[in-house]
């Protein structure tokens, strides 16, 4: 198996449980991962420094990355590549921006109105009709898994793509 395809698979285990409070300053490793779970940004994390050396700070989280400048936009589903990230959320919670953060002891307190709430690693990967096949920490699942693009956005709470981005560093 190569290091792609390995790197993608070690987290298919189900000993990853999802668990919300469980992000990239306090799930630091696989071990510790499968001890205490992860969450989606978890799994970004390791993913793109598995892929392309690259660490990420362990306090950048889902929105913090969105709007990084370490990431460079991808025009069109067709011209994704391996390792793109993809966010996901509710259009309910209005448009990105429009949206004021509210932090306080270094987390974003007001998490639960921002209109992206999840992400996603693209694979390589892409079901029947190109639908690109996602791998993430999902809290429907309960653990990592691999979806189409198309099943992830039929949970009302990442039913709109906002973005889809790579690392441009």
């Amino acid at each position: 198996m190569n290091r792609l395809a390995t790197s993608f698979a070690e987290l298919l285990d189900p000993q990853f449980e999802y668990v919300f409070t469980q992000g990239p300053d306090k799930a630091t490793n696989l071990h510790e991962a499968a001890e205490h779970g992860m969450n989606c940004v978890s799994v970004a994390h390791w993913l793109l420094d598995k892929l392309t050396g690259h660490r990420l700070p362990t306090d950048m989280y889902c929105f913090e990355m969105f709007y990084s400048s370490v990431f460079e936009a991808v025009r069109a589903v067709r011209e994704m590549r391996i390792g793109d990230l993809v966010w996901l959320g509710n259009p309910a919670n209005g448009r990105m921006e429009d949206f004021i953060p509210d932090f306080a002891d270094g987390q974003m307190a007001n998490w639960g109105g921002c209109p992206v709430n999840h992400i996603g690693v693209f694979t390589g990967r892409f079901a029947w009709h190109n639908d690109p096949l996602i791998l993430h920490a999902s809290s429907v699942e309960g653990t990592n898994v691999v979806q189409p693009l198309s099943a992830m956005a039929r949970v009302p709470n990442w039913s709109h793509v906002y973005g889809i981005k790579r690392l441009a560093v």
